[in-house]
């Protein structure tokens, strides 16, 4: 990187495959029943200590916001 400035990328695990995949099925395809749908299980089968456990919460609080 020519700036100087560290990029830091979020740590990898399937949770947050599985969130990304939520994002996308929500935004790009319009589909938030389906991207709850498989976020909720991702977390429900998500090891306590996932480091995306905050975020793919905070995403299913929001698609349970929408599709209310």
């Amino acid at each position: 990187m020519s700036s100087g400035e560290a990029t830091v990328e979020p740590e990898s695990s399937p949770l947050r495959s599985t969130l990304l995949d939520a994002m996308v099925l929500a935004d790009s395809r319009d589909d938030v029943a389906q991207a709850a749908k498989i976020l909720h299980g991702a977390v429900r089968r998500a090891a306590p200590d996932d480091p995306a456990l905050g975020d793919a919460r905070a995403f299913l609080d929001e698609l349970t916001e929408r599709l209310a």
